[in-house]
């Protein structure tokens, strides 16, 4: 019998050459996808932000269909009163003597109390559906655990409230900034609130979480224009809080439509008008606001940060005009609206205010309720 032959096989490796071409492969492969795929992430975080403006902005609709008009983003104390009166006409006096403490300093209101950020959440995280108590009431967004003595009319007497009724924007727990408190401790007490980051018992709502993402913001088309003085400074209606460090912020910005109408019926205001915060804010008078009736809720863009906010050399306000990207300085001395423009600026960048170099701005991938898309990309020159 013939004996059976065996095939025996052998296997071989792949030679260094070929590893080589494999990993060249691979690596350009990765070099093609990483960017496509980074790109469409950042795309997909930008759509998602673009739909949360939109969502609050609609939020803003349907608080003025509840209420009878926008809320007030608290940079006027005049129109926060004549909102609320308006709004719950039934509304205890106390209620407003609870927003009093927790908005005035020495008897005098301070406008960033609840700034440009709380205000948004103040207004969409819902009221009580007690037409008597509707910020303290059931489902209001304070607690106040005082005796309502003067003495006790403090904002050590008051704490935020999770359970709120009526919401009107529904906001993810974690993105608000709020501390814990202490499960095990009596609640609510002046040791034991459930407060801020910042202390207080106003949050802001970010589109992510992170402390360095700064949070939406909201601005009251009543209110564009004001400005307040703090501890002697003038300070006009904005946001701004410090970043990794630097100061970052924003204010509303300002449209391309010019009206020489109300320059001509001024006077030739703003040269007419003598040096001062109250002639900055009139000469603004000769631009509209973007959304002039309305108002304008910003979003930092993916950075998580606005920009810069800045006040000429000669303290005016500067503004960032839509969508220019052009800058302009409320300037009393200004002889016809072009000379309010800042030559140095463009392209929402700055290249001095009054600065010696370069200063990087953030506010390219900013949105907005008025945009398209972001600053840049809806830059019209």
């Amino acid at each position: 019998m013939m004996a059976a032959m065996v095939t025996r096989r052998q296997n071989h490796g792949f030679t260094l050459v070929e590893l080589l071409v494999a990993i060249t492969i691979i690596g350009l492969l990765m070099a093609i996808a990483i960017p496509a795929i980074t790109g469409a992430l950042s795309k997909a975080r930008e759509a998602s932000m673009r739909v949360e403006v939109e969502t609050i902005s609609q939020a803003m609709e349907a608080y003025k269909l509840k209420y009878g008009d926008y809320p007030p983003d608290f940079m006027n104390w005049n129109v926060v009163v004549g909102h609320y009166r308006k709004a719950f006409p039934d509304m205890d006096p106390t209620e407003l003597l609870n927003l009093r403490a927790l908005t005035h300093t020495g008897g005098l209101f301070n406008p960033i109390a609840v700034d440009r950020a709380e205000a948004l959440v103040w207004a969409l995280g819902g009221f009580s559906s007690d037409p008597q108590f509707p910020f303290t009431g059931p489902g209001g967004p304070l607690i106040y655990f005082g005796n309502g003595t003067p003495a006790e009319r403090t904002p050590a007497y008051f704490t935020y409230s999770v359970d709120r009724d009526n919401v009107l924007l529904e906001m993810k727990p974690d993105r608000l900034d709020l501390a814990s408190i202490d499960e095990n401790a009596p609640y609510p007490s002046t040791t034991n609130r459930r407060l801020t980051e910042d202390g207080d018992v106003f949050p802001i709502y970010r589109f992510r979480k992170e402390e360095r993402f700064q949070p939406y913001v909201y601005f009251d088309s009543r209110t564009y224009r004001d400005f307040a003085v703090l501890s002697g400074v003038v300070q006009f209606n904005g946001y701004a809080r410090v970043v990794d460090g630097e100061p970052d912020g924003v204010r509303p910005l300002v449209s391309t439509t010019s009206t020489p109408e109300r320059w001509i019926s001024l006077g030739g205001i703003p040269s007419a008008l003598p040096p001062g915060a109250e002639s900055s804010k009139r000469s603004l008078e000769v631009f509209q606001f973007v959304d002039n009736n309305t108002f304008q809720v910003i979003a930092p863009g993916l950075d998580g940060q606005f920009g810069r906010i800045f006040t000429a050399p000669s303290s005016q306000p500067i503004y960032y005009q839509y969508p220019s990207g052009k800058a302009i300085v409320a300037n009393p001395a200004a002889s016809s609206p072009g000379d309010m423009y800042d030559s140095t600026a463009g392209k929402f960048q700055d290249t001095s205010f009054g600065f010696a170099t370069l200063l990087e701005n953030f506010a390219l991938d900013n949105l907005a309720s008025f945009t398209e898309s972001t600053f840049e990309n809806d830059l019209q020159e």
